[in-house]
């Protein structure tokens, strides 16, 4: 009789604190979820990063590369212009010396 009543109480003691048990579960079982979350995102945060970046300084190129292509564009007229003058400038002193060689010639 004394052993019956005696699992009777463990049982009744173990259904008083399984209230408490479950809502210990419960709150660990929570917190492990969220940590787990947590854990999962943190390299995808880390890659949207990354690649935010990226995106960022690609857009900075972009937003640069029309003034580097007008710089480029005015650099290379500049040295087809500088070009030419000199070209224009050696055929001006080609045809004046070929043309005081003739009279020297003539003089002769």
């Amino acid at each position: 009789g004394r052993q019956i009543q005696e699992e009777v109480r463990k049982a009744e003691k173990a259904w008083s604190n399984a209230e408490e048990v479950a809502l210990r579960a419960a709150a660990s079982a929570y917190s492990a979820a969220c940590r787990g979350v947590d854990t999962a995102i943190q390299p995808l945060i880390s890659e949207l990063t990354a690649a935010t970046k990226a995106a960022d300084a690609s857009i900075q190129e972009l937003k640069r590369a029309p003034v580097l292509a007008k710089r480029y564009v005015m650099v290379v007229a500049t040295a087809f212009f500088i070009l030419a003058l000199i070209c224009v400038y050696s055929t001006m002193r080609l045809i004046d010396a070929a043309g005081s060689v003739s009279a020297q010639e003539k003089v002769n």
